[in-house]
Formats: structure tokens, sequence, C-alpha cells
């Protein structure tokens, strides 16, 4: 504003010289001043943390029967706070022998990004068959997974989250019966941003 205030009155002052003067005085330039400075941007990128199984799911010693003349069916479910249910209609039973060894699974995470919301899966079920029982034992099915993380898991202010998990477990009617063994099945689980 000032410099645009000097340009006038110097103006105005040519403006009564003669046309000489006028042509062979320079007009005053303002002057500019200007600073640079460099700058950094920086991103710490943390996509990878540790995912670490604590405990193994364990249902225990249970007798458990098929039907095997119908479509019966029985069900054990572990819950992730360690307590089994059982479903046992007609003539399919599951009998539960010995439960002091029963324990729900349990997984933390650690080192991830913290208060982020994170994506628990299950897949890659494989059912529970008895490797010492021989070919033609059923297996038992495995399904109905559950965890106490909640409907939104998230990690805490440290980057870190503990949940537990459980499972159902499910005979099939039809014969032959279930064999005495240790009946082992698999699955994984996955936790993502």
């Amino acid at each position: 504003m000032v410099c645009k205030k000097a340009r006038k009155l110097f103006s105005a002052v040519l403006w009564g010289s003669t046309a000489l003067l006028f042509g062979g005085v320079p007009l005053p330039a303002c002057a500019q001043s200007q600073q640079v400075a460099g700058a950094t941007a920086n991103l710490t990128v943390q996509n990878t943390f540790t995912f670490t199984e604590v405990t193994v799911a364990d249902v225990g010693i249970s007798a458990v029967f098929t039907d095997v003349g119908g479509p019966d069916i029985s069900t054990i479910t572990l819950a992730p706070d360690g307590t089994l249910t059982t479903s046992a209609p007609n003539n399919s039973q599951v009998i539960i022998v010995d439960s002091s060894g029963t324990t729900a699974g349990q997984f933390s995470v650690s080192n991830a990004a913290p208060n982020t919301p994170l994506t628990i899966n299950f897949f890659n079920v494989v059912d529970l068959t008895c490797a010492a029982c021989g070919g033609g034992n059923p297996a038992i099915l495995l399904g109905g997974f559950t965890h106490d993380a909640g409907g939104a898991p998230m990690t805490d202010g440290a980057g870190d989250m503990t949940f537990n998990y459980g499972f159902t477990l499910t005979t099939v009617p039809g014969p032959p019966q279930y064999l005495d063994g240790l009946y082992s099945g698999s699955f994984d689980i996955s936790v993502s941003y």
C-alpha cells in the first residue's frame, strides 16, 4: 500500500514538469523481501505386529455317541470364558467325563498400532479326526467360532490386545459309532488392520 501511494505521488509531481523530465526520471521500484526454508515430510510405516498363541483350546474328556440309525446330532460348545455346554437330543449323546483340563484358547497381539481397530477371522477349518482309530471312524465337525474381543476389537494405547476364543463341536449321524481316542482338528486365525 505504501509503495502504491509513493508511485501515485511521484506521478503527480511529474505531471507538473516538462515532458523531458518525465521521460528521463524512472519510477521508484517497490522493494520486496522473500525468505526460503527447506521442509521435511516423515511417515513411519508399521504394518507388522506380533501375533502369539498363549493357550491352546482343550475341551477335556467326553463320552460321545452318534445316532447310528438316525439324523440326531449332539454338540459340545466351548465358550470364550472356558465354560462347556452340551446339547444331546434323542439318540445322540455327549456326556462330559472330565472337564478339569478344559481351557478356552487365547491369543495375544502386541507391537501393533495403538488404539486401532482389528479384524479377527477363523478359516481353513479341518474337522476333528482320530488318527489312531482307523479310516472308517467318523469325524467330529468343528465350527461356530466365537471370541470375547467384542464387535469392534481394538488395540489399547500400547498397541496390545488379548482375546479368548471358543467353538462348537458337532457329531455326525449314522454308523459307525465313535471309537475311543484323541480327536484333533485345526484351523487358522487371522488378525488384521
